[in-house]
């Protein structure tokens, strides 16, 4: 929940036109890195959200290979938890429909 002015909690409200304009801001910001990267040839390590979700242990795995630097020692526990809730199934749904 977000604070109102007054200090009051505020319930989020669906905007789709507030959605579309995040997701626009994160596709050019994504476009900038992958158009000024290769120019210093910087050769990024991309991590999935979903292969992190689904496997953290293999993708720190991949980024000690990477790096060069064996985190195979390293505790097999993690302290993520999914934090979406009913409501973003919700508007996922009302966006994908075009509401």
């Amino acid at each position: 929940m977000a604070n109102a002015p007054d200090g009051e909690k505020k319930e989020p409200q669906y905007d789709r036109h507030a959605i579309r304009t995040s997701i626009r801001g994160l596709e050019n910001q994504e476009r900038a890195w992958n158009e000024h990267l290769p120019s210093i040839d910087a050769d990024p390590f991309v991590v999935e959200y979903e292969d992190l979700v689904a496997d953290p242990r293999a993708v720190v795995q991949r980024l000690g290979d990477y790096i060069g630097v064996d985190l195979t020692g390293l505790p097999p526990t993690t302290n993520t938890r999914r934090q979406a809730t009913a409501r973003n199934a919700e508007w996922q749904a009302r966006y994908v429909a075009g509401e």
